[in-house]
């Protein structure tokens, strides 16, 4: 009993600190916020050694191609796992805690994916960064929604969202082209450096972005992680079936943006 006392009173400490927050600004403060998060969204994607991947890993050290799909497949198992988890303490403390720290943790890894040798180092690392890109996956979308709900402008939230990826789109570009000449003319290793220093700028971004707003109920989130809640969502019209055609979506993408490299050097 003094156990469940004690860890009571340790949640009601976090829920008032979490009411006492500010209320997100309004005016000039609101448009700082939306170009804050834009500049975020450029650069938290923005793999610059995505470019020279297959190079780095299979003709440089020597790993197999069956190595480099290990590699990956590693990254997208641990991020899938990791979505959830992440998901829940974004709803608990707030997404701008991951937001910050998924592209530090990225900026890690990436330094390590430079310069490890080691195969299971290199496993390791993709863990990592699939770990950590999963932090950010769903908690920047989070944190747009709850700023321009706190505002009022609710209606507005598709178009913020649209501006916010064409952002990222062009973010991702950029540091595609930026990689691959930095490669060319200095080394691989130095595709993933400045990689690392794209998310460092990521997370001083996210370190600058305002409250979001007001917390949404924790009843409602606690509810949703139920095993029974989740399945009674899945069984609503169009869920399954969205939910599916999104996993058929992503992997066609992700077979083409994995293989095509290996595909153009034979």
């Amino acid at each position: 009993m003094g156990a469940k006392r004690c860890c009571s009173t340790i949640g009601l400490m976090i829920e008032d600190r979490q009411s006492e927050q500010p209320p997100p600004p309004t005016g000039a403060g609101r448009q700082r916020g939306v170009r804050v998060f834009r500049l975020y969204a450029a650069l938290a994607f923005s793999f610059a050694w995505v470019p020279v991947m297959y190079t780095a890993f299979v003709l440089e050290r020597g790993f197999s191609p069956g190595d480099y799909a290990r590699l990956w497949s590693v990254y997208y198992a641990v991020m899938v796992l990791a979505e959830l988890p992440w998901g829940w303490l974004a709803d608990r403390w707030g997404p701008r805690p991951l937001l910050a720290a998924g592209p530090l943790l990225l900026a890690g890894a990436f330094c390590v994916l430079g310069r490890a040798s080691e195969f299971n180092t290199c496993l390791l690392a993709m863990g990592l960064t699939g770990a950590a890109h999963a932090m950010i996956s769903g908690a920047d979308s989070a944190w747009l929604f709850d700023f321009i709900q706190a505002q009022g402008r609710s209606g507005d939230a598709l178009h913020e969202e649209a501006a916010a990826h064409r952002w990222r789109l062009l973010g991702v570009c950029l540091a595609d082209v930026a990689g691959g000449v930095v490669a060319f003319f200095l080394s691989t290793r130095a595709a993933f450096d400045l990689a690392a220093l794209l998310m460092l700028g990521a997370a001083l971004a996210a370190r600058c972005l305002p409250a979001s707003g007001p917390r949404r109920a924790r009843a409602s989130t606690t509810a949703s992680l139920q095993p029974t809640r989740l399945l009674s969502d899945l069984r609503r019209p169009g869920v399954a079936w969205c939910l599916a055609w999104f996993a058929l979506v992503f992997v066609l993408l992700r077979v083409g943006f994995q293989l095509y490299q290996p595909t153009l050097l034979e």
